[in-house]
């Protein structure tokens, strides 16, 4: 009867737990629906919507879309923007639905070592936190994959109960009946069962971000451990059976198994060579262009805590060192938190949102932390202590880790509320100024291209595939130079260029703004002047080409020039276009000569750089490629009205010496000049 009682009341109470575990998410889905439109995380966001819209448009992703992580947060977002619309909202609702399955996977972990309560108070502690509350609503991949670890960590522990279960079910039946019952074998299905929803919520993780991979190590934990019910404060058993390995290995195959179905699923449509190139390529890449720097890794760690989660942080902290002394079931947390924690020390780069796997874990311990804490303070005021030394001195030292603890939360709390605040505001009006602008210069549908893809996106524009990811690590890397950028205006001939988190304006004199007044386009609107937040629109001239055909040693081909002569008078200027088609990088970079001269030699006008001011260096030119090249000569006031010639060549910039022509070009009037072409018949008119 005892335990037909016990039996009733674990029911009931498992009963209102998962009522209360399902209104706490419905909850907290519903609210954060209020915010799915703020402007935040524009990049990274940008990045993710971009690439299922280009995947719409017929595009393939690591073939022309470059991306830098397994692929199926984008899957998701595509196939949501097919069924729902192509919005940021659709697109954020995905993302929060994977933050949902982590703050289930977080309660989960807590309710299997103290119960219903620490559970539910650890996922509520987690819904407060600044970066779990931002980031629940953000297009990106870092949180949804760690959500879906959270989750396969809480599985794997619920499994591991109904093993445990299961093993004293089996022991009772030989014990009274001399077998196992019917529910010793559903309690054997059950405890299976959670186990590949536990690899296939990791696998799920892993298929989104293999930041998730260091989070093996608590899974194997749990896997290993036989887990017991939470015991008193000074009964800390064992929990690892040493002689259980073949059950052991038995189960980690089974989770294994499970977790590569998704893996695989994800990754099978795609060529194996080109994904580990961009993914793995990505984080080698990385790693050799910013350096792995400890130090500065502890300081923005520091940093990140003082910003609102220092009090959540020294909660969880004592949750989970407390928890290790009480029983071996929180062998899994620590084993979460040592491996989370190493892995921010050595990330490179660090950004702010990786910092996101260290908020799950100390949730966890924050839940029973705090109940944990506010005992301790009641035993501190009461001025109690325990009769035995040893006891007293560990009770005291629980007492005050608990008291530091609990202040540190409630004078930092006011700190996360206000983080919390600004998380659903959008930070600034200028890119709503720019989505004005560029709507009255562009149609739904046409190619624009940008440093920031959520602002394409959001006016209903398309970017070439290759600039859906324009992040900084990709220009730092090298796998993306304002060359290629430049290849793609020539190639997409995009009605709009917007410049806006200066990744744009920091190679060569001022970047692409420089280049993209060098070739004509203009300026239509300055959101933000001081940090290049720039729109430009193409000029609009129809000028016939002339074709060229001469070629310079080492496969370097002029094909067409075009020449625009409305500004050519004394004081003005003379812009030229040159169309080249290379066979193969040069050895070394060569310089293009422009010079305006008369009869007799004398020069009026000249221009010598780098084809594209250094943008488009001649040895990075790689085979079949067409480079379209643009000179500003400015016309001497001195010079007078009449006919001149444009003498145009190439030399090599570290010693001077011309590059040798050797096919002479097919243009009647253009003709040979050592080296150079001639063109014939430039007219410069008189000053208005």
């Amino acid at each position: 009867m005892r335990r037909l009682r016990r039996t009733q009341s674990d029911i009931a109470t498992n009963v209102a737990g998962w009522s209360l575990l399902a209104v706490l998410v419905a909850a907290y889905a519903v609210f954060s629906t209020r915010w799915l439109d703020y402007f935040s995380w524009s990049i990274d966001e940008g990045m993710y919507v971009m690439r299922a819209r280009m995947m719409a448009h017929g595009f393939g992703l690591y073939d022309e879309i470059w991306f830098n992580h397994p692929p199926l947060l984008v899957q998701a977002v595509f196939a949501a923007f097919a069924r729902f619309g192509e919005s940021v909202e659709v697109a954020r609702m995905v993302a929060l639905g994977f933050a949902c399955a982590g703050l289930v996977g977080v309660v989960l972990v807590a309710r299997e070592l103290e119960g219903w309560r620490a559970g539910l108070a650890a996922g509520l502690l987690l819904t407060v936190t600044p970066l779990y509350f931002s980031l629940s609503r953000a297009i990106m991949s870092t949180l949804p994959a760690l959500s879906m670890a959270a989750l396969a960590i809480g599985l794997a522990m619920l499994a591991g109960r109904m093993r445990a279960q299961q093993g004293r079910s089996g022991e009772g039946e030989r014990e009274h009946h001399g077998q196992r019952g019917g529910e010793t074998g559903r309690g054997s299905a059950a405890a299976i069962a959670l186990l590949i929803a536990s690899g296939l919520s990791f696998g799920i993780g892993a298929a989104i971000k293999l930041i998730v991979a260091p989070l093996g190590l608590p899974i194997l934990v749990a896997l290993f451990a036989q887990p017991r019910a939470p015991r008193s404060d000074d009964d800390t058993g064992a929990g690892i059976n040493l002689s259980t390995l073949a059950p052991f290995i038995r189960r980690l195959a089974i989770w294994a198994l499970a977790a590569l179905v998704p893996l695989i699923a994800s990754l099978a449509p795609f060529g194996l060579a080109t994904l580990l190139d961009q993914t793995v390529g990505s984080v080698v890449g990385a790693r050799s262009a910013y350096g792995l720097d400890v130090v500065v890794n502890l300081q923005d760690l520091l940093e990140w805590l003082a910003d609102g989660h220092l009090g959540f942080a020294a909660l969880g902290a004592y949750g989970i060192a407390r928890g290790l002394n009480r029983h071996a079931g929180w062998r899994v947390v620590g084993a979460w938190m040592a491996a989370a924690l190493i892995s921010i020390i050595l990330q490179t780069p660090l950004w702010s949102h990786h910092f996101v796997m260290l908020v799950l874990p100390l949730a966890v311990g924050a839940g029973p932390g705090i109940a944990w804490a506010i005992g301790d303070v009641a035993v501190a005021l009461r001025g109690l202590r325990r009769l035995a030394g040893d006891v007293g001195d560990v009770a005291d030292g629980w007492a005050a880790f608990g008291s530091v603890a609990l202040l540190t939360f409630l004078l930092g709390l006011p700190v996360a509320i206000k983080r919390d605040g600004q998380s659903t505001r959008s930070d600034s009006e200028d890119p709503w100024r720019a989505i004005e602008v560029l709507s009255s210069v562009t149609e739904p549908g046409d190619y624009v291209v940008t440093d920031d893809p959520m602002i394409a996106f959001r006016t209903g524009l398309l970017v070439p595939p290759n600039l859906c990811d324009p992040g900084t690590k990709r220009f730092a890397s090298g796998s993306l130079t304002l060359a290629d950028v430049a290849d793609d205006i020539v190639t997409y001939r995009p009605r709009a260029v917007v410049t806006w988190n200066e990744r744009f304006a920091k190679e060569g004199s001022r970047g692409l703004p420089r280049w993209l007044g060098d070739t004509g386009w203009q300026l239509v609107a300055a959101i933000d002047p001081g940090r290049e937040r720039s729109i430009y629109t193409p000029a609009d001239l129809a000028l016939p080409w002339r074709e060229i055909g001469a070629e310079w040693s080492g496969g370097l081909h002029m094909r067409a020039a075009e020449i625009d002569e409305s500004e050519s008078v004394p004081g003005g200027r003379l812009r030229v276009v040159l169309e080249w088609w290379s066979d193969a990088p040069t050895p070394r970079p060569l310089t293009v000569f422009t010079h305006l001269q008369d009869a007799s030699g004398e020069r009026i006008g000249q221009q010598d750089n780098p084809p594209g001011r250094g943008v488009r260096p001649t040895d990075h030119w790689l085979p079949d490629e067409v480079i379209v090249d643009v000179y500003n000569l400015d016309i001497s006031s001195e010079a007078e009205p009449g006919e001149y010639s444009l003498r145009i060549g190439m030399y090599d910039a570290e010693s001077g010496a011309g590059w040798p022509l050797v096919i002479a070009p097919k243009d009647a009037g253009t003709r040979v000049d050592g080296d150079a072409i001639v063109i014939e018949s430039i007219t410069v008119g008189p000053r208005e």
